[in-house]
């Protein structure tokens, strides 16, 4: 069960159905552990923050990039909290 829930969400549609917190689609597993969720995102905006930075700012050290990552983190959970007060 664990394997199979690991490996789903080593798939792009896991990944983006992680980001994008919809647990539908799991027909058995439907609960996904919060801390799994933060270490996926923390690892895909760390890596976006450090290319986004890298392409347009060549000159400027990784920790630029590192901050603008956790920059977009903290937008992904920002974007997270005004999704479901509604």
């Amino acid at each position: 069960m664990g394997l199979r829930l690991f490996s789903f969400a080593l798939t792009l549609r896991g990944c983006l159905t992680i980001i994008l917190g919809n647990n539908n689609i799991f027909t058995r597993e439907r609960y996904m552990n919060a801390l799994l969720i933060f270490v996926v995102r923390l690892i895909l905006s760390l890596v976006f923050g450090i290319v986004l930075i890298r392409v347009f700012r060549p000159e400027w050290e990784i920790f630029h990039g590192v901050g603008a990552g956790f920059i977009l983190l903290a937008l992904s959970y920002g974007m997270v909290f005004l999704r479901k007060k509604k």
